[in-house]
């Protein structure tokens, strides 16, 4: 899909006000044959970016148009998403002039974009999303490769809160003919801006009485990308503006550090924070009998939980200011942001000071790091810090069933904005270790001749482990949605499960305990009178990782630091005993420690592994250090033992 690629992920309401397109600023005749394409940039590539033009003109602080032409050469289907255009619209930011071009291997015209081409959602559901932004959707449907396409419009936006990203190769499979962004800013507007990978300097001058800056990108082929190397944000020429200061409906806000930018949000939360007066006997009645502050915020935080559920506001200023607390005690439902507010509040009523904090959340966020030297608004998602004696708990406010100081993958391990008084700081959040992210096997296993096992297992889970395939959340639904889980997540071929229970506790870190009683089928192959039984039936280390040992880059290992301690014993079949002897087995390494034992009594085998994995940067010298501890570990878990019959 052709979109702006911002490398932060804002509300909605926010996308798509900052690189826009204008009409026909292009006069001369142009050739976008394919033909005329330096050979260097279609190598390898799924597109190349002909010509991408930005023009942001600051009217005001509060006011400003951008003008945007995009025309991309399309040489396969994993470049058909640039052959759609999505512009975001709202109260705040108004569309016009949007034009379009589809053009064949030659640079011949095929056909210009039609209103039937284009069409328009609205990004209300009624349910659990209520927002005055639409998108705007033109697309180009054509199948004789390679093609080119050209999108051109023009916005007016009165939401100065965020300035232009440019990303001129948005895809390390791109290549880049000509790629620019010009800002033209009042001279009293001061323009602040970051450069990541960026080789050619920003270029300064002045035109009527404005200051104007360009960047410009030109004949950039693809490039590649190693395993487990640095993500392509990070790698990728990029340059973020900002405003020093800026207005949105009739709120003004500096951006010079992030404490002014604290003390806009909150003044967006002025007089925001009072809970109805039977609400405030209620939540200080529940906490009477609680004798720490901790127990105290825990018991308000379930009270929040147990009253309201998550819906998005994201009209106008709403789009980052909370509803009233008032109004979600008396509705009982708000978004991030009136949740997070509103729990804030309630604190309040009983004397226990938190911070309302911003941050970029999702997994698949974490590499948008918040720059301490470079305020800008980052971020797509409100939670909820509280300072504690020994230690901070952040809490997340949109969930009804995650436990008391519990944030997970969704919002740990990066910084955030936390406002205070004085307004914004940046901190970082809590990182889960080894030693929270725990997976613990106590399992007995009773083999019989035919090569079957009747199986009685348990495994603990905790912390983010907790998160395997959502089974924290799995943990709060039906019996039967509980089974399908178990069913699909044993990794035996053949089995029939009689009995299973799932628990959890929702502790600071939280536990899922599950329990499963099974036959297991043609898991213990047979020959003659040998049964052949592989030790580590039920956690194997089958994660696909391995990386170039020649790499050019260092390796990041991303995922979760966690330890499994696993302990098995098999109940033999009378008569039978191992065949020969075992080794126990250690491997160490800087990537984690690896150590396994196999013990032999009369009639019992007892198994015990512990595995301990930490993601992190590592040179590349290391590549081979890597694979070999991989290949050692899958080879130890997959380690068999021969069970003889004696006589």
């Amino acid at each position: 899909m052709f979109k702006f690629h911002f490398f932060s992920q804002f509300m909605l309401s926010v996308l798509g006000l900052f690189l826009t397109q204008s009409s026909h600023l292009f006069a001369q005749k142009e050739d976008f044959s394919v033909a005329k394409i330096d050979p260097n940039l279609k190598s390898g590539a799924d597109a190349v970016v002909r010509l991408q033009e930005t023009i942001f003109d600051i009217k005001d602080k509060g006011t400003a148009t951008t003008k945007y032409r995009y025309v991309c050469t399309i040489f396969n289907k994993d470049g058909d998403s640039e052959s759609q255009c999505v512009v975001s619209f709202d109260q705040l930011t108004k569309i016009k002039n949007l034009d379009g071009k589809l053009y064949d291997a030659n640079g011949k015209v095929v056909s210009k974009l039609k209103k039937s081409d284009i069409y328009e959602t609205g990004a209300t559901d009624g349910l659990q999303f209520v927002s005055d932004s639409h998108v705007k959707v033109a697309r180009f449907s054509y199948g004789n490769y390679p093609y080119t396409i050209e999108f051109e419009y023009e916005t007016t936006s009165k939401n100065l809160m965020f300035y232009p990203m440019f990303v001129p190769q948005e895809s390390p499979k791109f290549g880049v003919e000509k790629s620019s962004l010009l800002v033209i800013s009042p001279k009293e507007l001061k323009l602040r801006y970051k450069e990541n990978n960026f080789s050619n300097a920003c270029k300064k001058s002045q035109k009527d009485g404005k200051d104007t800056y360009l960047w410009e990108l030109n004949n950039v082929p693809t490039a590649k990308l190693e395993t487990y190397g640095l993500p392509w944000n990070a790698k990728a020429p990029w340059v973020q503006t900002a405003p020093s200061e800026f207005e949105v409906q009739g709120y003004e806000g500096k951006f010079q550090t992030w404490e002014d930018y604290g003390k806009f949000n909150n003044d967006l939360r002025k007089e925001r924070d009072i809970v109805p007066q039977a609400t405030q006997e209620e939540i200080k009645k529940l906490v009477a009998n609680e004798p720490t502050k901790f127990l105290k915020a825990k018991k308000v935080y379930e009270y929040m939980q147990s009253r309201t559920r998550y819906m998005f506001i994201g009209l106008g200023i709403g789009g980052w200011q909370p509803m009233p607390a008032q109004e979600v005690d008396k509705k009982g439902y708000g978004d991030c942001k009136a949740l997070t507010n509103y729990t804030k509040s309630l604190l309040k009523v009983v004397g226990i000071d938190s911070h309302y904090s911003l941050v970029n959340a999702g997994d698949d966020s974490r590499d948008v790091v918040v720059d301490e030297k470079f305020p800008s608004p980052r971020f797509n998602h409100a939670f909820l810090c509280i300072p504690m004696e020994k230690d901070t708990v952040w809490v997340e406010c949109t969930s009804q069933n995650a436990p008391f100081g519990y944030i997970g993958d969704f919002t740990d391990d990066r910084n955030v904005l936390i406002t205070t008084e004085n307004g914004g700081k940046v901190v970082h959040t809590k990182k889960y270790t080894a030693l929270d992210n725990t997976q613990n096997t106590n399992a007995i296993i009773k083999v019989n001749e035919a090569g079957e096992g009747e199986i009685d297992a348990t495994t603990t889970y905790r912390g983010r482990a907790c998160e395997t395939n959502h089974l924290m959340h799995i943990a709060e639904k039906a019996p039967e949605t509980q089974r399908k889980w178990v069913n699909e997540n044993t990794p035996l071929p053949d089995f029939e499960l009689s009995e299973f229970k799932i628990d959890l506790k929702k502790t600071l870190i939280p536990e899922v305990a599950q329990k499963r009683k099974l036959k297991a089928r043609n898991i213990f192959p047979r020959t003659g009178k040998r049964l052949f039984i592989t030790p580590n039936l039920l956690n194997k280390f089958d994660e696909k990782l391995e990386v170039d040992e020649n790499r050019k880059e260092d390796i990041f290992l991303k995922g979760i630091d966690f330890s499994d301690n696993d302990t098995i014993t098999y109940y033999l079949p009378e008569k039978y005993h191992i065949e020969g002897t075992t080794n126990d087995v250690k491997i160490t390494s800087p990537f984690g420690e690896y150590k396994s034992q196999i013990k032999a009594e009369q009639g019992k085998i007892t198994y015990t592994r512990q595995f301990m994995m930490k993601k992190g940067h590592y040179s590349k010298e290391k590549a081979k250090e890597l694979n070999e501890f991989i290949k050692n570990v899958k080879k130890a878990d997959n380690t068999k033992i021969v069970c003889v019959k004696g006589t």
